[in-house]
């Protein structure tokens, strides 16, 4: 049976994916499933959704900020300093 993907929302089938894709991915800010996410040494540090910027703490993520649209979202996230 194929599972359903749901776009732009971060549950936790599209959390799994992005983690598996993170650990092939250099340390930067990308894309998949219309969720914007922030790789640093092959883990997910951040995620972006609807103009919200949201931190990933293992199992729990924290809402950070908020813009006005995504691209601002993401423009933040590329300037993040570790």
């Amino acid at each position: 049976m194929k599972e359903h993907i749901f776009y732009g929302q971060l549950n936790q089938a599209n959390r799994l994916f992005i983690q598996e894709k993170a650990k092939t991915k250099k340390d930067g800010v990308y894309q998949a499933r219309w969720i914007g996410f922030r790789v640093r040494n092959g883990q997910v540090t951040h995620y972006v959704k609807h103009a919200e910027i949201l931190a990933n703490y293992g199992a729990f993520v924290t809402p950070v900020g908020t813009f006005s649209n995504n691209d601002a979202a993401l423009k933040a996230l590329k300037a993040l300093k570790d």
